[in-house]
């Protein structure tokens, strides 16, 4: 089951005030030659006030050979994007598939929603302080993307095929998209990989094999214990975590591992068994849970990993 995980999180997020202006919006005067009576638009708190977020301008702007100003923008609606969006998977998860952001300053940021959009989500978005694109009509929400995107990675790593990188593009309709590292003499065949999938799902796969490592080792990685798959690190451990109506306790790890991690390395000790208990992936997170037999020390480590981390 997904949804919104029953452990407490806090997040630290700059300060924005909504204020009213007549006239055009302020946030997308550039965008909307339009004249909208007590708009509502966004006021931060001035760049010299707050050296952080000044910090992050200056990065984005010389990034994209942008200005602070076309900066400010861009992130003026990214974060008005955040909020619908985070509204959206938590109130509207079974038609959310998810969003975009402009590729220019002043590009309007996208929110793509399974089916036709009721007054509802059309409501929220329209609320936001920024003006954002809707594109509806699409087949499956973010949920059923995820259902089928670790149902086609899967397939192919239990099948064996470890170098192996899976997305949903919701550019094309939620299509999967799999990249294929092979180093062998002889790759295998798009057919004989189409087989190895669900059969409801093959349709809708593309399949590309490229001649190089498409996951490739690190050694500066530092994280939590070894969360493994068949023995072998697949992810690492995040934190304790204890559930806020029947107590059990458990450790995390990142939402997009779930389907594979089946057990966790306890230094000095060996592997325990993991137990799944739930997960939840998207705008308000990439986080999973478990349980083991046995409690697990707050321990970490520096690790050489080809996993996903």
């Amino acid at each position: 089951m997904r949804g919104e995980l029953p452990i407490q999180m806090s997040s630290t997020r700059h300060d924005w005030h909504l204020v009213r202006a007549g006239g055009l919006l302020m946030a997308i005067s550039l965008l909307v030659a339009a004249t909208v009576a007590n708009a509502v638009a966004l006021e931060s708190t001035p760049a010299e006030d707050d050296p952080a977020k000044l910090v992050d301008l200056d990065i984005i702007a010389a990034m994209n050979n942008w200005t602070i100003e076309e900066a400010r923008a861009h992130e003026d609606a990214s974060d008005a994007l955040i909020g619908a969006v985070t509204r959206l998977a938590i109130e509207r998860p079974d038609v959310f598939v998810g969003s975009a952001v402009g590729s220019s300053p002043y590009d309007p940021p996208t929110i793509y929603i399974k089916g036709l959009a009721d007054d509802h989500v059309r409501d929220l978005i329209a609320s936001a302080p920024v003006y954002i694109k809707l594109v509806d009509g699409q087949p499956y929400s973010r949920d059923e993307l995820d259902d089928r995107r670790n149902a086609v990675h899967s397939s192919l790593l239990q099948a064996g095929y470890t170098q192996v990188a899976t997305r949903a593009n919701i550019l094309r309709k939620g299509a999967l998209e799999v990249t294929i590292g092979w180093s062998q003499d002889q790759a295998p065949s798009l057919e004989t990989l189409l087989d190895l999938l669900p059969a409801t799902i093959r349709g809708d796969v593309s399949i590309k094999i490229v001649d190089y490592p498409i996951v490739v080792a690190e050694n500066a990685a530092f994280g939590g214990m070894t969360a493994t798959y068949q023995g072998e690190l697949y992810c690492t451990s995040g934190w304790a975590v204890q559930h806020e109506t029947t107590g059990t306790t458990g450790w995390t790890t990142a939402g997009h591992c779930v389907g594979a991690v089946d057990g966790i390395r306890h230094p000095g000790y060996g592997v325990h068994g993991a137990s799944y208990q739930d997960d939840v992936t998207g705008p308000i997170g990439d986080l999973s849970w478990y349980t083991s037999p046995q409690a697990e020390p707050a321990s970490s480590m520096p690790i050489t990993t080809t996993r996903e981390m």
